[in-house]
């Protein structure tokens, strides 16, 4: 009888235990979400593009307090399953970086299958096929249309263009301004410039990229990972006894101490592309840009395709007051810049121009529902458009589209199926 009840009371206290650790689990959940179940964790390392998104991946996270699950589909990327070979309808192929692949959001409220219904809307029926990759240039968008998107025979090639990364992506010396000796630099393909070069692309540091995906494979195979994943509580106990929790990395946020010119130079390769007065690396980076987009543009007209740039908008050019937010460090190096302007939407705007590429323009749009609406577009927590934003950049696009007559014409290629 003694053993039994020592036993009686030890099963009591275990599930004492159990019930107030999984009350404790449950309570802290909303204060330490997780959010180490992030896309870069599934960007494979690739010999030409750089990285792809692993086929077949599924991975949830928090954002702004909500649960957003991401599936890749069996080619790599956030949508449907697509048939290349398989085409009932004009096709819209979308290119572009982490706003476009949209793992900030639910699949349903992501750009790429609004654009679809807001086509329909709009008395275009259409296919829309997404291949946005979190973290590209415009160079990995260009190859990327070349090794995957023509096969789909699009009508349409809509590249969404994110001016506050996406020009600084172009240039070598920009990128290593700001991640000195990093592997997303040393890991991403340049155009090679020079009167002799010709059209090159530098080659990635292959070998390299795969030595770190594999080693963080392994980190993310280990017990303490398992557990920052799965457990709340664990969350809580590390970030209680100084460690890192799951706090984002804030190098694009927080400067780091260091000399003043160090620091000019991290800021003018963040914010560079909104200044007032462009600098020399920035005007050789647009000029890049431009021969990169100009030799897509000549590529997809040459397919019987159009290609069409709409601009995605940034949180400090829709809202400039949240410069004010900014580290003191920044506030002053922040006077030379024309967030208010819009000029960064206007450059890119002037070069879509000359080289008579449709552009839509999406930054009066979103400043103009910020001021009427006071909807949030950007999310607190990592920049990214809100559902709101997708769903009013998917419905100025589409209204553009249609308006344009761009799709009205389109059918199906022969021998389509």
């Amino acid at each position: 009888m003694r053993g039994f009840r020592r036993a009686a009371k030890l099963l009591v206290a275990v599930t004492t235990l159990g019930l107030c650790l999984g009350a404790a689990e449950l309570a802290l959940r909303g204060r330490f979400p997780d959010r180490t179940g992030v896309g870069t964790e599934h960007r494979v390392p690739h010999p030409r593009l750089g990285w792809v998104l692993e086929p077949g991946a599924r991975f949830s996270h928090r954002i702004d307090g909500r649960d957003v699950d991401v599936a890749y589909n069996s080619a790599g990327f956030r949508d449907v399953e697509r048939r290349p070979e398989s085409k009932q309808r004009p096709r819209v192929l979308v290119l572009g970086d982490s706003f476009v692949e949209a793992y900030s959001v639910r699949f349903e409220e992501s750009f790429p299958r609004l654009l679809e219904e807001s086509l329909g809307d709009e008395g275009v029926d259409a296919e829309v096929v997404n291949l946005g990759v979190g973290g590209y240039g415009t160079l990995q968008e260009y190859l990327l249309y070349r090794e995957v998107g023509r096969a789909y025979r699009p009508d349409v090639v809509l590249l969404g263009f994110y001016t506050q990364n996406d020009v600084r992506n172009n240039s070598r010396e920009l990128e290593q301004r700001l991640r000195r000796n990093s592997l997303k630099g040393s890991s991403r393909p340049f155009l090679v410039a020079g009167p002799d070069a010709g059209w090159t692309a530098s080659p990635v540091d292959y070998e390299l990229a795969w030595e770190h995906y594999s080693a963080a494979t392994e980190r993310r195979r280990s017990l303490r990972s398992r557990l920052h994943r799965g457990s709340a509580l664990y969350r809580a106990l590390r970030a209680a006894i100084g460690g890192r929790g799951d706090r984002r990395d804030d190098l694009e946020v927080v400067p780091r101490e260091g000399a003043d010119d160090l620091l000019q130079e991290r800021f003018e390769a963040l914010y560079g592309v909104g200044a007032c007065d462009e600098s020399p690396a920035f005007r050789d980076a647009w000029a890049r840009t431009a021969e990169i987009l100009g030799r897509l543009g000549k590529e997809v007209e040459a397919e019987g395709a159009r290609l069409v740039v709409f601009s995605v908008p940034a949180a400090e050019e829709v809202d400039p007051d949240l410069v004010a937010r900014w580290p003191a460090a920044y506030q002053q190096l922040a006077e030379g810049l024309c967030l208010r302007e819009g000029v960064a939407e206007r450059r890119l705007e002037a070069w879509l121009e000359a080289l008579g590429i449709p552009f839509i323009g999406l930054l009066p749009e979103f400043r103009r529902e910020l001021e009427t609406e006071e909807t949030r577009l950007h999310s607190e927590q990592d920049r990214h458009w809100t559902p709101a934003a997708h769903a009013l950049a998917a419905e100025v696009v589409a209204a553009r589209i249609a308006r344009s007559g761009i799709l009205a014409s389109s059918s199906p290629q022969e021998g389509s199926s």
